[in-house]
C-alpha cells in the first residue's frame, strides 16, 4: 500500500516515483478492512490528488510490468509520458533490483531534486505536462505510438521507445518472464524450462535470456568490458548446462534399460549357479 499512499499525497510532493502500485481499492486483492463505499471514496480521492499534482507540475514516474498492475496504471489520470511499461511479467521493483536498474533510477530521481533545489526551483517547467481529459491513461484501440516502453541495457541502463496501445495488447498475450529465452535461429520466445525452441526446434545457444543480471552482487557498476565478459561467460555456462540436461534426458530411457538388462543378467547368473548346486 506504499504506492497508493504516495499517490494519495502526491499533491504535497514535487516528484513521485512508484513501482506497480494498486490504484483501485475496490478491486484490489490487498486492501484495508473498510466497507466498499469507503474504499471507493479513498480511490476517488487518490485520483483527484494525482490530477491536482499533475496540474501543479509535479514530476511522476510510474513503472509497471505487464501483469495485473498494468490495468491499475491505465485507471490513473496520468499523462502517457509518465508511465513506463516494462515488457516483462512479474513484480517490477524486484525485477529492476535484480538486473541493477532500480538503484540508478533512485539515484537519478534524487539527483534531479537536488539540481532543482540548487537552482532555487521546486518544479521543472520544461517537463510540465497536462493531465488527460478522460478517466483512463490510454485507449486500448488507439493505433498511435504514444506509450513508453522500457528497454533494459547493460550496467543498469534503461532506454525507452514508443509503442501503440494495440501493440501493447498483442504483447500482453504472452509476456516474457525472468529466465525465459529467445531462440538464436527464429527469435521465438520460449519459457525457461524449454530444452528446445517451440517454433523451429533449435537447441543451440539462445540469443538472449530475459532479466539476466549484468551487475555484481555488491551493487557497484562494472566497466562495459567486464560486464560483456561476464555476460558472455554466463551465456556459455548456461549453454553447457542446457546441453548436459538435454543429454541426460535423451539417455534417461537408455540408461534405465541398460540397468534392467544388467540386473536381469545378474539374476539369471545367480539362478544358474543355484541350479548347478
Amino acid at each position: 500500500m506504499g504506492g497508493f499512499g504516495a499517490l494519495s499525497n502526491s499533491h504535497l510532493a514535487n516528484s513521485v516515483l512508484v513501482f506497480g502500485p494498486q490504484t483501485d481499492l475496490t478491486i484490489s486483492h490487498l486492501r484495508p478492512g473498510f466497507d466498499p463505499g469507503e474504499l471507493s471514496r479513498m480511490s476517488e480521492n487518490m485520483r483527484h490528488r494525482v490530477r491536482e499534482a499533475v496540474s501543479s507540475g509535479a514530476h511522476f514516474e510510474y513503472h509497471v510490468a505487464i501483469e495485473e498492475h498494468l490495468a491499475y496504471a491505465r485507471r490513473l489520470p496520468l499523462p502517457r509520458s509518465c508511465i513506463f511499461i516494462h515488457p516483462i511479467e512479474g513484480r517490477i521493483a524486484r525485477l529492476l533490483e535484480r538486473v541493477g536498474i532500480l538503484w540508478p533510477l533512485l539515484v537519478r530521481a534524487i539527483a534531479r531534486e537536488q539540481r532543482l533545489a540548487k537552482e532555487g526551483r521546486s518544479i521543472d517547467q520544461a517537463h510540465k505536462v497536462v493531465p488527460p481529459d478522460s478517466d483512463v491513461a490510454w485507449n486500448l484501440h488507439d493505433p498511435e505510438e504514444n506509450l513508453v516502453l522500457g528497454s533494459w541495457g547493460y550496467s543498469g541502463k534503461l532506454a525507452t521507445c514508443r509503442i501503440s496501445p494495440q501493440q501493447l495488447c498483442r504483447l500482453c498475450r504472452f509476456p516474457p518472464r525472468a529466465h525465459d529465452w529467445f531462440c538464436s535461429g527464429c527469435l521465438a520466445h520460449n519459457v525457461s524450462k524449454a530444452m528446445k525452441c517451440r517454433r523451429c526446434g533449435d537447441q543451440s545457444t539462445p540469443v538472449g535470456i530475459v532479466a539476466e543480471s549484468w551487475r555484481p552482487s555488491d551493487g557497484r557498476a562494472k566497466t562495459l568490458g567486464s560486464v560483456a565478459d561476464k555476460g558472455h561467460r554466463q551465456g556459455q555456462d548456461g549453454a553447457v548446462w542446457r546441453m548436459i540436461r538435454r543429454l541426460a534426458s535423451s539417455l534417461r530411457g537408455r540408461i534405465t534399460a541398460l540397468l534392467l538388462i544388467a540386473l536381469l543378467s545378474l539374476f539369471l547368473r545367480r539362478g544358474s549357479r543355484l541350479l548347478k548346486l
